[in-house]
């Protein structure tokens, strides 16, 4: 097969997508020696089976339809199941795993693939198959090996769920589709980005052209997808040419023969991101490898904290207008030393063991919006590990560390472990249960946390009795704010309102400013304008149109403290990740910043900050049917497969905001609407569904009791006991 010249370096950088249809079982053996029943072999098997046979010349779709009404479900899935056990790859398809894939799609039930991968020596990925919309991402995809296998139409390892049948039949899958939408939606985010080549298809398959209608449709600037089929016409090439699919004349075993031979082996294998000479091995006293567990901590969840600790570039002037740039500014001493590390440092890290109040034990830093509280817990952070040498660890944007995890870590090592956990109040459960399992199990185990004011007393009852000790983070001192000015001028960043002016008029300008965010005041000092007159000075000069509507949505789910994946936005606003890149980074770039997940393999956009996010919020949508545009059109496009789009699901609906926020009836109700076709099953949306009838004016408690229960039975426990108090929640 002759490959075209730009596929090549695509699959060698993990780029393509595989669509394998029933024609890619070719080759493969049953226990038998028997191929598999496929297309009309399948119909035939269950006309024989269930019909008295005799339905020669009808669809397989009819067939399977009759053979369930005249049996049933279970049996002709399980009778299916039976034609595909223990199926055996050819050759050919060992092949398969000696590639990087962006990841795998098959419309077929056996379990051809996954055998590939479980009998292979050295396979580069680790294949994880999701069947449903129960397969969360984030906890699958842990680690930079896994790769996804979507099984669109179900699996033979799957035949006794109503809920999840195996779509034989055109009503199966026009109501079934239901239980594995977020599949299809997975696969349409992939398409947006990636090079899709369909194999195993034909030219009229259903399936094949509903997806490509649904890609195109979603995202026009797609990259150009191949077909790999054997035989077609200059018709059918020219067809499919139209739609920006090339075809490639062969079968699948001359896809990755051909493959084979043009990508040298050397070059397929996948980087490891925790190697055994990974630097926390140097606090090891054990001579052990690192072991799973730790590894998956080291690369998921939290950062080790260390002298030679890598971070991304970024500029002075971006630290200083507000970015979040991680270490950057930390490592590049841009930050003003706040007194308050020195406190830290002495009462939590340099205690003594036998004066620590309990051998787990949780610090809080309390500040208002706008602070720097992230900035002081990673100077903290730094500081400890590198002058005291305490072994340190920073939780990733959306990490969950597992405390086995940590209790591994701990008992290689033998010191204490300093877990820095930023924003408690997104972190509550995570941060109870590390230290209920702590305790438990006797590890020592210090959790120091930051959160807003407000935001502690709203929402932290549940880890103030945890609290071994609190830290308020205090307005900027007179010695602070000239250390500050000093790095500005030292950095070029003064502002018009600062330059020309001396050291003192300086510290003094911005003195005056000081008493509010150190966020405001940096802004404030240096360009002489009230905040927020500034922000939407910027938002209003953001152009094109479809930039400034981008950022909006940005700010809208990034003043919740959420990351939003290019995977969402490609559906919300018909934007690829490569388009984005070429069309929207320059105007964005002074008030987007762009950043990797490692559990999802997607890009995230985030603002400079939450607060700046809430602030364009409520000065852009200041109607409220502008912004129930904006929450209908999240809620549609979001995949709660993902924890940032479930996260955004779970705070975009919580009752007492949409209550503040709109204040009509009729709105919230239409937004529950949405809400439960983009994702029902969640049994937090019908517990906000309660709560909002007992809050608002005229609330119907019948229909707030209804409610409950019905998130109760999916998850029983999940809302508050007490529904008979007038108080609750």
């Amino acid at each position: 097969m002759q490959l075209p010249e730009g596929l090549v370096p695509e699959v060698t950088a993990g780029r393509v997508v595989l669509f394998l249809g029933a024609g890619a079982s070719f080759g493969a053996t049953g226990p038998a020696g028997n191929e598999p029943p496929l297309g009309d072999g399948l119909r035939d098997a269950l006309s024989d089976e269930f019909l008295g046979g005799g339905y020669a010349g009808e669809s397989l779709a009819w067939v399977s339809e009759l053979s369930i009404s005249s049996a049933n479900l279970s049996r002709v899935q399980d009778f299916v199941a039976g034609l595909f056990a223990g199926l055996e790859p050819a050759d050919f398809h060992k092949l398969l795993p000696s590639f990087k894939w962006r990841g795998l799609t098959t419309t077929n039930y056996d379990r051809l693939i996954e055998r590939v991968y479980e009998t292979a020596e050295s396979p580069v990925q680790e294949l994880v198959p999701f069947i449903s919309n129960r397969d969360r991402v984030d906890e699958k995809l842990r680690a930079p090996e896994h790769m996804a296998l979507l099984k669109l139409h179900g699996c033979v390892t799957r035949t006794h769920d109503p809920g999840l049948p195996l779509i034989l039949t055109t009503d199966q899958y026009s109501t079934h589709r239901a239980g594995r939408d977020r599949l299809f939606n997975m696969l349409l985010e992939w398409g947006a980005e990636n090079t899709v080549v369909f194999i195993g298809h034909g030219l009229q398959d259903s399936d094949l052209r509903t997806i490509l209608l649904e890609v195109s449709r979603q995202v026009s600037s797609r990259p150009r997808y191949y077909l790999v089929k054997p035989g077609a016409s200059q018709a059918e090439k020219d067809l499919w040419g139209e739609k920006r699919i090339s075809m490639l004349d062969g079968t699948f075993e001359d896809f990755l023969t051909s493959l084979d031979a043009a990508i040298p082996r050397s070059s397929r294998v996948l980087a490891q991101a925790a190697e055994t000479e990974h630097p926390i091995r140097n606090k090891f006293r054990v001579n052990e490898p690192l072991a799973g567990p730790i590894k998956d901590l080291l690369y998921h969840d939290a950062q080790y904290v260390h002298p030679a600790l890598e971070y991304d570039e970024g500029t002075p002037e971006r630290f200083y207008k507000g970015f979040d740039l991680g270490w950057y500014p930390v490592r590049s001493g841009l930050d003003v030393r706040r007194r308050l590390t020195d406190t830290v440092l002495y009462d939590v890290i340099a205690r003594p063991e036998e004066d620590r109040p309990t051998r787990a034990e949780l610090y809080v830093v309390k500040a208002e919006a706008g602070a720097g509280k992230t900035v002081f817990l990673r100077r903290v952070a730094w500081e400890a590990a590198t002058q005291s040498e305490a072994l340190c660890l920073f939780v990733r944007p959306s990490g969950s560390p597992r405390f086995e995890a940590l209790r591994e870590l701990q008992r290689v090592t033998g010191e204490r472990i300093f877990l820095f956990v930023d924003s408690a109040a997104d972190n509550v459960a995570l941060i109870s249960g590390l230290l209920e399992c702590a305790r438990r199990f006797d590890v020592p185990l210090t959790l120091i946390t930051a959160e807003r004011v407000n935001e502690w007393n709203m929402s932290c009852d549940d880890i103030s009795g945890y609290v071994s000790d609190e830290y308020e983070l205090l307005y900027l001192s007179r010695r602070e704010i000239e250390g500050l000015v000093t790095l500005l001028n030292d950095h070029g960043v003064q502002g018009p309102n600062l330059q020309g002016r001396s050291l003192e008029d300086q510290a003094r300008e911005f003195e005056e400013r000081a008493g509010r965010q150190l966020l405001v005041a940096l802004h404030e000092a240096t360009m002489g304008r009230p905040f927020e007159d500034i922000l939407m000075d910027e938002y209003g000069n953001v152009h094109p149109l479809q930039a400034r509507s981008l950022y909006l949505t940005v700010c809208i789910l990034h003043r919740l403290r959420v990351p939003v994946r290019a995977g969402l936005i490609a559906r919300v606003h018909d934007i690829a990740f490569t388009e984005f890149k070429e069309r929207f980074f320059a105007p964005l770039e002074h008030v987007v910043r762009v950043r990797e997940s490692r559990s999802t393999r997607d890009f995230e956009y985030v603002t400079r900050h939450p607060e700046i996010a809430q602030i364009v919020f409520q000065r852009a949508l200041t109607e409220t049917t502008d912004r129930h545009y904006e929450y209908v059109r999240i809620l549609k496009h979001l995949n709660v497969s993902f924890s940032s789009d479930r996260e955004s699901f779970r705070k975009l609906i919580k009752a007492r905001a949409l209550h503040d926020l709109f204040p009509r009836y009729e709105d919230v109700a239409a937004i529950f609407e949405v809400a439960e076709d983009s994702a029902g099953g969640e049994p937090y949306l019908y517990q906000q569904m309660a709560i909002y009838e007992r809050i608002r004016p005229n609330g119907n408690y019948a229909r707030a009791y209804e409610l409950l229960q019905k998130a109760r039975e999916m998850a029983p426990g999940t809302p508050p006991s007490s529904t008979h108090s007038p108080n609750w929640p």
